[in-house]
């Protein structure tokens, strides 16, 4: 029957004589205090959370199929370690403190100085880091994506109205000179606050998760972020193209791949750029010590305040260092002008449903 009618019949002269514990199937409208009424001790709703699985596993399934690949749903679904959390294993966590730096001993460096230039009125009274995306701004989505994969401790390099940063729990440093300096500058402001195994990146960035949380498995000294998809897409800003000694072959997950240079052109007609530096890099403890190095050797030169964080990559590897790069295809933007403005909206809105 779809209705509770013999149910309550039977709970009221049952008198509450013990515990009575019920499993509504057919009669799911009920309201639940209709059933407290009658001194029901335990309502127990038995499949809901099967008949809800069925459907997720029955679209995740086919999305799988369209793709042939798992990218696009992996901020769908369950972190494999909630699986394992919720298994009680704990061998792979105790595997990964032995052998790996956890995310808690990282450190996030955010440049945020800039205004925003190409954005017109709506950086007027904030900066281009604090704009509001479908309601949250671009800084707080990347303070929420370091916290959310175990990194508390974040540096933000403000400068253009510094002041209407009001995110709870994180260093503002603040680069005085931001009107004539460059995004190198930012990251000078910051190197007091250097620490081993440290991710720097630009504030007007969005990506999916799975970015950065592949990005910390990464174990060099220095490593780069580079999309191999968008070499002349829509991505807007400084291009930063990448040459690396290898191609991106997306048929193996761990690629050992070298950066050779990074420029605003194409260098050479002839030789196509591997990719696009995405504006995120991370380092260990000789990484941190080499570009601290460098940092030191440009800050010297005259036309430092004109400088950026390629020029910085360019001039390590003239330094006789290896940079690594982790290519991803994909999954990110940055927010330049006002058309990106939209873009970043129906990006969250993916990701969100994703």
């Amino acid at each position: 029957r779809s209705d509770p009618g013999e149910v309550l019949e039977f709970a009221k002269r049952w008198e509450n004589r013990c515990p009575l514990v019920i499993v509504p199937t057919k009669y799911y409208s009920t309201p639940t205090n209709v059933f407290e009424d009658v001194n029901v001790s335990l309502v127990i709703w038995a499949n809901h959370m099967i008949r809800a699985s069925i459907n997720a596993m029955e679209s995740i399934s086919r999305q799988i199929f369209e793709d042939n690949s798992v990218v696009d749903i992996e901020d769908k679904i369950a972190n494999i370690n909630r699986i394992f959390s919720l298994q009680g294993v704990d061998e792979l966590d105790q595997a990964n403190k032995k052998y790996l730096a956890s995310p808690s001993e990282y450190s996030a460096v955010i440049l945020a100085a800039s205004r925003g230039k190409q954005l017109h009125e709506l950086t007027g009274e904030k900066p281009k880091a604090m704009l509001n995306i479908n309601g949250v701004p671009l800084l707080q989505r990347l303070v929420m994506e370091f916290r959310e994969n175990g990194i508390t401790e974040i540096n933000v390099v403000a400068g253009y109205k510094s002041e209407t940063i009001n995110i709870n729990d994180i260093n503002i440093i603040t680069n005085d000179d931001y009107e004539s300096s460059n995004e190198l500058a930012s990251l000078y402001c910051a190197v007091d606050s250097f620490t081993d195994n440290m991710i720097v990146i630009y504030g007007d960035l969005l990506f999916r998760n799975y970015i950065l949380r592949d990005f910390i498995e990464t174990n060099d000294n220095i490593t780069v972020v580079v999309d191999s998809a968008h070499v002349d897409g829509e991505i807007s800003g400084m291009p930063d193209y990448v040459y690396c000694d290898k191609a991106d072959d997306r048929s193996l997950f761990k690629q050992d791949v070298n950066l050779v240079s990074i420029s605003e052109s194409h260098q050479d007609p002839e030789n196509s750029p591997s990719g696009r530096w995405i504006g995120m890099l991370k380092v260990n403890h000789q990484g941190k010590t080499i570009i601290q190095h460098a940092l030191t050797d440009l800050s010297g030169q005259d036309n430092f305040s004109d400088l950026t964080i390629p020029d910085l990559l360019n001039h390590i590897l003239h330094m006789g260092h290896e940079i690594k790069v982790h290519y991803i295809n994909g999954h990110w933007l940055d927010v330049n002008d006002l058309m990106d403005i939209e873009r970043a909206g129906n990006f969250i809105n993916t990701s969100a449903q994703s």
